[in-house]
C-alpha cells in the first residue's frame, strides 16, 4: 500500500488546492491534547474555540496552510498563517459550526512557494459540539496498544531480533557493507535507525507497477529490494530491518491493515476495526533506548516507480518524518497491527535488580540569588533534583522550559523558550527517609532530538543533575563555599 502525498502551490496569493480476540473495536477514546511523535514537539491542543499548534524548530515550519474537511471532503475555515516566535500557531474555530470534522495541515519554508502535506485526509478527527471541541481517536486504538505495549523487551527478545531470517538478510556482506556506511560515525542506536530510515526513504522506490498488478509480485526480501532498488512496502521493511539488524539494532517487520488515504477506505469500518480484512501493509518497529520505536520507511517516502521508470518529481525520496517515531495513538489513525506473535522465542530468565539508595540532601541552593528549598536525594555521591522542581524554579527566565511526558511510552520531551504550567506537586519538602530509587527508562528529547540524562525515578517523580540540566539550557551552576548557586543570566561552565 501507498500514502498519497500532496503539496500546494502558492504564487503570490493564488492558491491551487488540489478474526481474532485480540482485535476489538471499542467506543473512540476521547482527548484534547494529540502528540504527534516522541522526538518532536510537534502537537495539538484544543480549547473551546481554538487549536493551538506547537511546531518543530525546523525552517519547513516556517509557514502554514490549516484547514478542516468535512466528512464529504468539503473544505473548511482555510487559514494561511507563519510560526510564532514561541513556535506556536493558534487556529480560531469561532466560525466553524458544530459537526465533525478532520485537520489538514501543509508546510512550506516559504511564503510563496509549495506547501506540502503533513497532516492530510481523514487522519486526525476532530468533534465540535455545543461548545466542546475533542479529537475522537480510532476504534483501533485498544487492539494496537493490547499488542504493542506487550512487546518484549528482555535480552533473549532483543538478541532473537538481531539475527539474520527469511527475506532479511542481514548477515549478507552486501546489507552489512552498506550498514556500517550508513551508520558511520553516528553514535546511538536511535539516530543510527533514523540514518538507516532516511537511506531507504531515499533510495528505495515504491513500484506502482506491481501494486496495480502490471507487474508481477515477485521476491521482496531485502536482498533483493537492494539489488533492484524498488519493491512494495514489504520490500520496503525487509530492507530496513535487515539494515538496522546489520548495526546491531533490533528490528521487526510488521504486517497489518492499513487505510488508504485518498481512496474508499480512507475511514475504519466495522470490518477493517475488527481485524477481518486481509493483511495489505508492513512497516517496523526498532528498539533503542529502552523502548520500541514505531517507523514506516514506505509512507515517509514519495519515491515511485511505475510504467516501468524511475518517476521523477521536485518531492521525491524522503518526504517527511512523520511516520518515523509516530505515537501510537496517530499511527492507529490508519494501521491496525495484525502479525505480532513472540510465542516462539524462548522465555526470559535474569537476576532480579539490586535496589538503589537515595539518601535525602539537605543542601543550600540559591537560584538567582534567590534562596529555594528543594527535595534534593544523593545516589553514589551525586545530587538529584525533581524536573518540576527545576522548572518552576526558573520560570519565567530566559531560560524556562517545560516537559511533556508520554503516558504510553514514557519518553519525556524538553521543550525551549516554553513557559512552565505547575501542576501543585512542586517545592515539596521530602520526610527525610532513604529511598529506593530506580533508573528512569524514558527517553529524553530536547526540541526533538533525542539527548543522553541520566535520571532516577524516586517516589513517582524523576529527579535529574542539576549540573546536566544546566548544561542542556546554558545555566550557570557551581558549588561554592557549600552552596549550590545557580544563575539562568550567565552561561553554563564545565567543571
Amino acid at each position: 500500500m501507498k500514502k498519497r502525498i500532496v503539496s500546494l502551490a502558492l504564487i503570490l496569493v493564488l492558491v491551487i488546492s488540489i478474526s481474532s480476540s485480540a482485535f476489538t473495536a471499542t467506543t473512540p477514546t476521547i482527548t484534547t491534547s494529540l502528540r504527534f511523535s516522541h522526538s518532536s514537539p510537534f502537537s495539538i491542543t484544543t480549547t473551546s474555540d481554538q487549536l493551538t499548534f506547537t511546531l518543530p524548530p525546523d525552517n519547513d515550519f516556517n509557514f502554514l496552510r490549516i484547514s478542516l474537511i468535512d466528512k464529504n471532503d468539503r473544505e473548511h475555515n482555510v487559514l494561511f498563517t507563519s510560526r510564532q516566535r514561541d513556535n506556536t500557531v493558534v487556529y480560531s474555530l469561532s466560525d466553524v459550526r458544530d459537526g465533525t470534522y478532520y485537520v489538514n495541515f501543509y508546510t512550506s519554508p516559504v511564503e510563496f512557494g509549495s506547501y506540502k502535506s503533513y497532516i492530510i485526509g481523514k487522519i486526525v478527527k476532530l468533534i465540535i459540539r455545543d461548545g466542546s471541541v475533542h479529537f475522537e481517536l480510532a476504534p483501533t486504538l485498544d487492539s494496537n496498544a493490547l499488542l504493542f505495549n506487550a512487546a518484549r523487551t528482555d535480552s533473549e527478545a532483543l538478541a532473537f531480533y538481531r539475527r539474520s531470517s527469511d527475506g532479511v538478510q542481514s548477515d549478507h556482506p552486501s546489507i552489512a557493507a552498506l550498514a556500517e556506511s550508513i551508520t558511520r560515525g553516528i553514535n546511538g542506536n536511535f539516530e543510527r535507525a533514523r540514518a538507516i530510515h532516511d537511506w531507504v526513504s531515499n533510495n528505495i522506490w515504491y513500484d506502482e507497477d506491481v501494486l496495480y498488478g502490471r507487474s508481477p509480485y515477485g521476491e521482496q526480501s531485502a536482498l533483493s529490494t537492494l539489488n533492484s532498488k524498488r519493491g512494495v512496502c514489504l520490500g520496503y521493511a525487509n530492507l530496513t530491518a535487515a539494515l538496522m539488524r546489520a548495526s546491531g539494532i533490533p528490528a521487526k517487520v510488521i504486517t497489518g491493515f492499513a487505510l488508504g488515504i485518498g481512496s474508499d477506505n480512507d475511514e475504519w469500518t466495522n470490518e477493517s476495526s475488527r481485524g477481518r480484512l486481509p493483511a495489505n501493509h508492513a512497516w517496523n518497529e526498532f528498539f533503542a533506548n529502552g523502548r520500541w520505536v514505531i517507523i514506516d520507511s514506505t509512507w515517509n517516502s514519495s519515491n515511485t516507480y511505475e510504467y516501468g521508470r524511475n518517476k521523477l518529481d521536485t518531492s521525491h525520496g524522503l518526504y517527511n518524518h512523520f511516520y518515523f517515531d509516530i505515537t501510537l495513538e496517530v499511527f492507529t489513525s490508519s494501521h491496525l497491527i495484525y502479525a505480532y506473535s513472540e510465542d516462539h522465542i524462548p522465555a526470559f530468565v535474569g537476576p532480579s535488580p539490586l535496589p538503589i539508595r537515595a539518601t535525602p540532601n539537605n543542601n543550600h541552593v540559591l537560584i538567582n540569588d534567590r534562596n529555594v528549598t528543594f527535595e534534593i536525594y544523593t545516589i553514589n555521591g551525586e545530587n538529584y533534583f525533581k524536573l518540576r522542581d527545576i522548572m518552576l524554579s526558573i520560570n519565567g527566565t530566559s531560560k524556562q522550559f517545560n516537559a511533556v511526558y508520554d503516558t504510553t511510552t514514557r519518553a519525556i520531551a524538553l521543550i525551549t523558550n516554553t513557559p512552565y504550567i505547575s501542576d501543585g506537586s512542586e517545592m515539596k519538602r521530602g520526610d527525610e527517609t532513604v529511598k529506593s530509587a530506580t533508573p528512569t527508562e524514558s527517553t529524553i528529547y530536547k526540541d526533538g532530538r533525542e539527548i543522553d540524562l541520566k535520571a532516577y525515578m524516586i517516589g513517582g517523580s524523576n529527579f535529574f543533575r542539576m549540573r546536566d540540566i544546566a548544561r542542556e539550557f546554558n545555566i550557570f551552576v557551581d558549588f561554592i563555599d557549600g552552596i549550590i548557586v545557580v544563575d539562568t543570566s550567565r552561561d553554563y561552565i564545565a567543571p
